[in-house]
């Protein structure tokens, strides 16, 4: 009886410690599994800041010349980010160039996060909502979130949100574009507006799940910790990142103890009759 109790005592403290290993393995597990094309035009110092920015949340990072993007194979990808520097405003440049890069680039099928006045004029060419013709620009360095329980301000970082619902992402003001919505738009999406008289203007927007507009144009490096934070969400979302359970290497060696263990156990209560049903003790 004593033997069997330390069998069943084992088995309950390996399982116990299996699960305490294995739970963590589940929380971002396979963030590096995620790869991202920057579309750049000149500003390598800017591309450059975003590639290693990502990369130190485990996200492999290709950068592109958009004089190549019409080229470029994009099924490796999971998002495609389009560089402010793609962007010259004000016009004459009218639409994204060049233009058989924005057909290869939409036809990939892949998220878009465009940046500032160049994701603006890229989408403004596939004739969206979110697009130049739709807003103006204005320097800023914060925003006021529209909807604090999506996804973008919660995970894989809770992004902490003050009482005005104000959220600072810049150290300093940074040029934006900010679209103008002035009613509800079937699929768009709100997530920030500009602070102020102004209000009716996002720098943050989404049309469809497929294309995003960060409407600020300055770099990770001048990015607030929440902005950062809630920049690295937004490449999460759209990257479709999900926990996915991964067992380590011990938790599946404890977890195999922990079949032999029960199986000793059924084995002490029925020794040497696999095949016939134990006999009752009288």
């Amino acid at each position: 009886m004593m033997n069997r109790f330390r069998i069943v005592t084992i088995a309950t403290i390996v399982l116990v410690f299996s699960w305490v290993l294995v739970l963590p393995s589940q929380v971002g597990a396979g963030v590096s599994a995620y790869s991202v094309a920057f579309i750049y035009a000149s500003n390598i110092s800017q591309a450059q800041d975003f590639q290693n920015f990502l990369i130190s949340y485990g996200i492999t990072v290709d950068l592109v010349a958009n004089s190549s993007a019409g080229t470029q194979n994009y099924s490796t990808f999971n998002l495609i980010i389009i560089g402010n520097d793609t962007g010259t405003p004000p016009p004459p440049q009218e639409e994204w160039l060049p233009a058989n890069a924005v057909s290869a680039i939409n036809a990939s099928g892949k998220t878009i996060l465009g940046i500032g006045a160049g994701g603006s004029i890229f989408f403004d060419s596939l004739k969206l909502p979110i697009g130049w013709e739709e807003g103006w620009i204005n320097p800023d360095n914060e925003t006021s979130v529209v909807n604090d329980t999506s996804t973008i301000f919660t995970y894989p970082i809770s992004i902490t949100i003050p009482a005005d619902g104000i959220i600072q992402l810049y150290d300093s003001n940074v040029w934006g574009m900010d679209i103008y919505v002035p009613n509800p738009i079937a699929g768009v999406t709100l997530l920030g507006q500009e602070v102020g008289v102004d209000s009716p203007h996002y720098p943050l927007i989404m049309n469809g799940s497929r294309y995003f507009l960060w409407g600020f144009s300055g770099s990770p490096s001048n990015m607030t910790q929440t902005g950062k934070n809630l920049f690295a969400n937004v490449v999460s979302y759209l990257t479709g990142d999900t926990a996915v359970p991964e067992f380590s290497a011990v938790s599946i060696l404890l977890l195999t103890f922990l079949i032999t263990t029960v199986t000793v156990v059924a084995a002490t209560k029925c020794p040497a009759r696999a095949l016939k049903p134990c006999a009752k003790k009288r």
